[in-house]
């Protein structure tokens, strides 16, 4: 058997049959569809069994909630395609996904397939594409593999699990994430065991995937926790790329983009602290993270690309707290005062039609 397409399940009625619809219309027939429901609490199970009953390429599993990450592991142990295709149940493939990625591994014997992806609304609408990231059908071999990697730890363009086709022998299948459950950036840790392993990694630059920007999608809502998940996910990159020896140059793109992730978070992160003194306790807690006290040294803040990035960053190097927590409150405040004035038109215009 050539695919096998992994779906996790979870509490997505919804969305689930334009998922499996998707999978199954295909005009390529040689794969398995690995579906997991995660302790759904809504009907997706009984869409789940309703499609395994009609269809026999689809091998139906139910198991306790763990979260994304620990069903992701979860299937992979129980596929038996020589690749494995990730699918979030939430989203959808475009026509042709699978007799494409099967002509480029007859070409190329690639070990793993990366392609592009267009964000969609909750009703799956066009929003916008991805952007390509290098030349179509670019392949990366060991001369020039570092490349692929650096730019995996300078963005998040490469990070998805649902942008990937990895030949399943290339998968560290034993390694152990239940520690990892439900951290933010599991996709980022599981791409690097991939990326080392590979000895051949072919980008297209085709748009496979429809990722659907849904008000129950994954990473929606802001935790503090994620501090502490994102110095966790990082510190084990990091372990991994000095074993894998990269150069300095590519841990320099490791560390600012550290940095810039951090800096990313802030206008969430004052959305929902519970006032100034919560804001600067947080702020002591993960400028003391190791990673971060090593970044500090490394990462200007003129590195940064994004102005907003670079000023909260030096506000935060220089401990002015206040600045930093009520800039962001203005900032947010507008927001919501923005979105009110574009309700009231909507509603406006509707009575006068």
């Amino acid at each position: 058997m050539l695919f096998s397409i992994l779906i996790p399940v979870y509490n997505v009625e919804q969305y689930l049959e334009q998922c499996l619809e998707s999978v199954l219309t295909q005009d390529f027939g040689d794969y398995e569809v690995i579906l997991v429901d995660d302790g759904s609490k809504d009907s997706s199970a009984s869409i789940c069994r309703e499609y395994a009953q009609r269809d026999p390429r689809i091998k139906y599993f139910e198991k306790k909630n763990q979260g994304l990450l620990q069903t992701r592991r979860y299937s992979i142990k129980r596929a038996s395609g020589e690749y494995i295709l990730f699918l979030d149940s939430d989203d959808f493939w475009e026509p042709g996904v699978m007799s494409a990625l099967h002509a480029e591994i007859c070409k190329s014997h690639a070990d793993m397939i990366c392609y592009r992806y267009r964000i969609v609304s909750d009703k799956g609408k066009r929003i916008s594409e991805d952007r390509g990231i290098f030349p179509d059908r670019t392949l990366f071999t060991a001369d020039n593999k570092e490349l692929f990697l650096r730019e995996l730890v300078s963005s998040s363009r490469l990070n998805m699990m649902w942008t990937k086709c990895v030949r399943r022998a290339i998968i560290d299948v034993e390694t152990d994430y239940s520690a990892f459950r439900d951290k933010k950036g599991e996709d980022f840790l599981q791409s690097v065991p991939l990326i080392r392993n590979a000895a051949t990694i072919l980008y297209l630059d085709d748009v496979f995937v429809n990722y659907r920007m849904s008000i129950l999608g994954r990473g929606r809502n802001f935790r503090l926790r994620y501090f502490d998940d994102y110095e966790e996910v990082r510190t084990v990159v990091k372990k991994s790329l000095i074993q894998m020896s990269v150069s300095d140059e590519t841990m320099q793109c490791f560390f600012t983009r550290y940095i810039d992730g951090l800096m990313g978070f802030m206008d969430d992160f004052v959305y929902i602290i519970d006032g100034f003194h919560s804001f600067r306790e947080s702020c002591s807690h993960f400028i003391a993270f190791p990673l971060y006290q090593e970044a500090r040294k490394r990462v200007s803040p003129s590195s940064l690309r994004n102005i907003k990035h670079r000023l909260d960053y030096m506000m935060l190097e220089k401990k002015q707290y206040f600045l930093l927590y009520h800039i962001h409150k203005m900032k947010n405040y507008l927001k919501v005062m923005l979105g009110l004035k574009k309700k009231r038109r909507k509603i406006h215009s509707g009575q006068s039609a």
